[in-house]
């Protein structure tokens, strides 16, 4: 239990001293704690269910550590639980996160027409996620227009493109007739 303990304190020290003096090797220790946290001894007992907390902290050291696509696959899991203490907020950071990752992809010539197809798959999945969790709020409609941007970076799907730019319309002017 001491040494439960002492791991977690570690990576949660850590990542707070790299908060504030910005110091990388603190991210690394903080990456290496929180990692085997999560698989020595939240693999074996999470009565406290804290799975998705923890994943949720080391999702932040990899964006902090410019991993957006670990970050993302983090992210993703977070979701996944289901927690209703995390899933909205891991869901906008799974799509900055892919946001990033196709960023990073394109500008470093890596991206790969399997890569491109997975992550816009994801990124989709993510945006849908949070247009349906945030609603009419700015996050929800802007997931719903990154969507549309990225389907309509596809010339097959154009149609699709379409007609989520109509379903977005709708709302739009249904926000305004009702006096948002």
């Amino acid at each position: 239990k001491n040494l439960r303990v002492l791991v977690r304190k570690t990576a949660v020290d850590s990542h707070e001293n790299f908060r504030k003096t910005q110091n990388k090797n603190s991210l690394a220790i903080a990456e290496n704690f929180y990692t085997v946290y999560l698989n020595q001894f939240l693999a074996k007992d999470d009565e406290k269910k804290e799975i998705p907390e923890i994943q949720m902290y080391l999702a932040e050291v990899k964006r902090d550590q410019g991993k957006p696509s670990d970050a993302a696959f983090l992210y993703k899991q977070v979701i996944r639980s289901k927690d209703e203490r995390y899933a909205k907020q891991a869901a906008a950071f799974w799509m900055n996160s892919l946001g990033e990752t196709i960023a990073k992809a394109k500008s470093g010539g890596e991206a790969t027409k399997t890569l491109d197809a997975s992550i816009e798959k994801d990124f989709i999945e993510a945006s849908d996620y949070v247009a349906d969790n945030f609603g009419t709020k700015t996050e929800g409609l802007q997931a719903r227009l990154n969507v549309i941007v990225a389907i309509a970076g596809n010339p097959k799907r154009f149609d699709e493109a379409e007609g989520r730019i109509t379903k977005l319309i709708e709302r739009i002017m249904h926000l305004l007739v009702i006096g948002l």
